[in-house]
């Protein structure tokens, strides 16, 4: 889907300028906005030691390089899925951002055939390339890298240069693709439910999501023009950022604070992204510019790292405590069983202690 808008939206605005300026008023001020409620309540909520984790995983996501950091760290998503990993979600939006700073380049070398038919087969040969490292990387890399994700991106591609085609399918033929795209993706995802994939699914998915939009630009389907999918399509980037966080933080909570604490947290994590969007929207009345949502997403970049500042500082000088107490009392357990005597000295500070 990325694929076919950016290819869409590049068709249409020759200015990169422009098209850099309006993905950035789409995504870091709502991304910041999640960033600063999901750190605020892991600061509150987490032990020092699982804050540890959101304070590493949130430097990386600041710079949408959460892929990168998975990669280095040859941690796999399923494992992690079922820990309290709060940012664990936000590999997908770094793996988007990195496509955005190539996709101009990447549309101007497939723009450079004169004809249509030409632009189509450089399309499948890059998509070609990026399938075959993705066949040679490890499943790591397979499931984090930007470029063992392009060919998804380039399926894009691939639908937008052939939706310029204007070529009207017979409406029966339309309904057999469209029930075949649909029955494949759902038919996979019964068959691999808690198992284990081999990459194949994800081929077939993404070339039946491809054959939905490319179908869909003349033909709509019922199903997914329905009032509710609409709203949810609408709210869609607003519902990825905030969903697994509220997911995590609800788990914690019912785990280590109980289900009355847990449902508290999750109506305050909510409310407070909630209240940020507001001020995101009413920045953005009556048009939306680049200079307010600049100054949106700095202030709430600052204020994220201010937190993990003095987060780090608190966690410092508790864990230092931890150990002056854990040392204090490993000391008067041996005076007690007389293993040494201590110094006049020493004596005379326990006795001020």
């Amino acid at each position: 889907i990325s694929g076919f808008l950016i290819a869409s939206i590049l068709s249409r605005e020759p200015s990169l300028t422009h098209f850099f300026t309006r993905r950035f008023i789409r995504i870091l001020p709502l991304y910041s906005a999640m960033l600063f409620v999901s750190i605020s309540s892991a600061a509150f909520l987490f032990a020092f030691t699982d804050f540890d984790d959101v304070s590493q995983s949130t430097k990386w996501s600041l710079l949408f390089a959460r892929n990168l950091q998975q990669i280095s760290e040859a941690k796999n998503y399923w494992a992690q899925a079922s820990e309290f990993s709060l940012l664990l979600h936000t590999w997908s939006l770094a793996v988007e951002i990195q496509f955005y700073l190539i996709a101009p380049l990447l549309y101007f070398l497939i723009s450079f055939p004169a004809t249509k038919g030409l632009r189509i087969v450089l399309i499948l040969i890059l998509t070609a390339v990026s399938l075959t490292l993705y066949s040679f990387s490890d499943a790591t890399t397979q499931f984090y890298s930007l470029q063992c994700r392009i060919w998804q991106f380039l399926l894009g591609f691939l639908a937008a240069n052939l939706v310029t085609e204007k070529k009207e399918f017979a409406m029966d033929r339309t309904r057999w693709m469209r029930m075949v795209a649909f029955a494949l993706p759902a038919t996979l995802s019964v068959t691999v439910l808690g198992g284990v994939s081999l990459g194949i699914d994800r081929i077939i998915v993404s070339i039946c999501s491809a054959v939905i939009v490319l179908i869909g630009n003349d033909h709509q389907s019922r199903l997914l023009t329905n009032r509710l999918l609409t709203v949810v399509g609408d709210y869609s980037y607003e519902l990825y950022l905030i969903h697994w966080p509220v997911i995590v933080l609800f788990n914690y909570s019912t785990r280590f604070h109980g289900l009355g604490h847990a449902i508290v947290v999750l109506i305050i994590t909510i409310s407070f992204f909630l209240v940020l969007q507001r001020i995101f929207q009413a920045v953005n009345i009556p048009q939306s510019t680049f200079t307010p949502n600049f100054r949106y997403t700095g202030i709430l970049y600052l204020a994220i790292v201010l937190a993990l500042i003095i987060k780090s500082k608190s966690l410092t000088i508790i864990l230092r405590n931890q150990i002056d107490s854990l040392r204090l009392s490993a000391m008067e357990w041996a005076i007690g069983h007389e293993f040494f005597t201590l110094p006049p000295h020493e004596e005379d500070f326990q006795v001020r202690e």
